[in-house]
């Protein structure tokens, strides 16, 4: 289920990028991207509640700092897009998920008696 942030009073309105945004729901992908504090959730919030287009698939994706290793971000984008369309990117889930981390070798190679 996807839930929309509730909309504080008193924020900006961006109306060149609400028209950008408008003009990507014509594309079959609209990535908003921007460093933390720019207003991205504000912006989709308020796109999303004023669209009168209630049969759009919405998928959310937040990340941190954290989150850079390639098989983990792979897995958290084929899960957000999973909830706007169930079974999409289940094969390739579930390969990201057989996937075993990479062993940890050290060189020289420790010497036993």
């Amino acid at each position: 289920m996807f839930v929309v942030l509730a909309l504080r009073g008193g924020a900006v309105g961006r109306t060149r990028h609400t028209e950008m945004l408008d003009e990507g729901r014509r594309a079959r992908l609209t990535l908003v991207s921007a460093p933390a504090g720019f207003g991205k959730t504000t912006l989709l919030a308020r796109w999303l509640t004023a669209c009168s287009d209630r049969h759009r698939s919405v998928a959310w994706l937040s990340l941190a700092e954290g989150d850079g290793q390639p098989g983990q971000f792979l897995t958290y984008i084929v899960t957000a897009i999973q909830r706007a369309a169930p079974g999409v990117g289940d094969s390739a889930l579930a390969l990201l998920q057989a996937v075993q981390p990479p062993r940890t070798l050290s060189w020289p190679p420790s010497s036993t008696s």
